[in-house]
């Protein structure tokens, strides 16, 4: 098995996950994202890297969207209304998002897909995996 690495300028690694399409970690100013063949010992903690990851975000149509347990909870509100609304024939009213970490990002029924899944995903990657 391969890993994504990000390593620090000293050459620690800070974060690290399976080699696919499904893990993106967040690279900061400095850090370097490589792949090697087997996992490092992380300068921080797994959950020191989770908390920052999950308030950094992931950048969706040029805002950093947080994953929090609030923004998820939020989100899922937006979702239902989107589905409800749509299900129904109606349309979508455009809805300004503010993530935990203080950034914005308007809904709207153009660009939901787009942001769900992305976000999803992301926030999908902090939960481990049930048997």
């Amino acid at each position: 098995m391969t890993f994504k690495v990000v390593r620090n300028a000293q050459g620690d690694a800070v974060a690290y996950g399976p080699n696919d399409e499904n893990y993106e970690p967040t690279i900061k100013s400095g850090e370097v994202l490589g792949i090697e063949s087997s996992a490092p010992t992380l300068a921080k903690s797994a959950g020191e890297i989770a908390a920052e990851s999950k308030i950094t975000g992931i950048e969706i149509l040029g805002a950093m969207c947080s994953a929090t347990k609030d923004d998820q909870m939020g989100l899922t509100a937006v979702g239902l209304d989107y589905s409800m609304t749509t299900a129904g024939g109606g349309t979508f009213s455009s809805t300004k998002f503010e993530f935990s970490n203080g950034n914005t990002l308007v809904i709207t029924a153009d660009n939901f897909a787009t942001i769900y899944n992305l976000w999803v995903p992301f926030r999908r990657s902090f939960f481990t995996p049930g048997n």
